[in-house]
């Protein structure tokens, strides 16, 4: 699998939880892309399949010579006996300071999430960004499609603008540039009182895009200011579809699990559940903390309204 080269970036230190399948060369080659020639990569079996292979390969047969020496900075853990595998790889993943999760899944894209699919698991409730990358469950291949763009979506809320740091970093490590959309579903923003008085639905609307349009150029702007090439889109209509439809080939979508539709942290972001489930390429989830302050003045956590991406389905 061939990879466009990463700009270097100092250490970045990535973890790969990884249960024997695809190959281990695959995905260290997509983590060496993804963290350039100087990262630290972390692997940890999470399977006995995988733990064999992982010893082979750091400690080879007589005569042989194993594939991590040819390999810098690669580092094989022990691996999880543990019956909750997903808070110890957090915690694994803590202890080492790493930068990024790397997940690669065989979970099948079906815009909806097993439970018990640990790329779910991680990507929903990990403070560390987690990367989920889907392969074809039958033949177990990557997408040989490259990094084109970083696709972030955002809502009205300062949670949601916590993805900007690491999108900010991949940016720059991989030399793409970055597509920031927000959506406006009226459909599921407007309170009822709202629904006979078309003057007042017009004024509502309006108000939405133009704090909305402040929003944008505000992550904008802080994007240009570390010399990424930034753009940025307004969409109207129900969320998820018009996210799925801003897709394109190449894209890593970057956003945090929790925006403002998701007060509760004790269930899943529903708009972040179903892009990793149901995005064929990579999709990069980081949970976000509740902020001290809101990005869009007047459209704020604590207001009145309805959020900008409620759940749609």
């Amino acid at each position: 699998m061939q990879y466009q080269h990463a700009l270097p970036n100092p250490s970045p230190r990535i973890l790969i939880p990884w249960d024997g399948q695809p190959s281990l060369d695959q995905v260290r080659t997509l983590a060496r892309h993804i963290g350039g020639q100087h990262a630290t990569v972390f692997v940890l079996p999470t399977s006995p399949a995988a733990t064999a292979e992982c010893t082979q390969d750091a400690y080879p047969r007589s005569g042989q010579v194993g594939r991590a020496a040819t390999q810098h900075r690669v580092e094989y853990l022990d691996m999880l006996l543990s019956m909750d595998v997903p808070h110890d790889i957090r915690g694994v993943a803590a202890r080492h300071a790493v930068d990024l999760i790397l997940v690669v899944t065989r979970c099948h894209a079906s815009e909806t999430l097993d439970p018990a699919c640990l790329a779910a698991q991680l990507a929903l409730d990990s403070p560390i960004p987690v990367m989920v990358v889907h392969v074809d469950g039958d033949t177990m291949a990557m997408s040989r499609t490259p990094f084109a763009r970083l696709l972030v979506p955002l809502d009205s809320s300062a949670r949601a603008t916590q993805a900007l740091p690491i999108t900010s970093r991949l940016a720059r490590r991989l030399g793409l540039p970055v597509r920031l959309v927000m959506v406006i579903d009226p459909s599921q923003i407007l309170p009822p009182a709202y629904a006979y008085d078309p003057y007042a639905i017009v004024e509502m609307v309006a108000g939405l895009t133009q704090g909305a349009h402040w929003a944008l150029r505000q992550a904008e702007q802080r994007l240009a200011r570390e010399g990424i090439a930034v753009s940025s889109e307004l969409l109207y209509g129900p969320v998820v579809s018009s996210l799925e439809a801003a897709i394109q080939p190449g894209d890593i979508m970057v956003m945090t699990t929790h925006g403002i539709d998701d007060v509760s942290r004790d269930r899943p972001a529903s708009v972040a559940a179903q892009m990793v489930a149901g995005v064929p390429g990579p999709v990069v989830t980081m949970r976000g903390s509740p902020p001290d302050e809101v990005v869009v003045r007047g459209h704020g956590e604590s207001v009145w309204h309805e959020p900008l991406t409620r759940p749609t389905a």
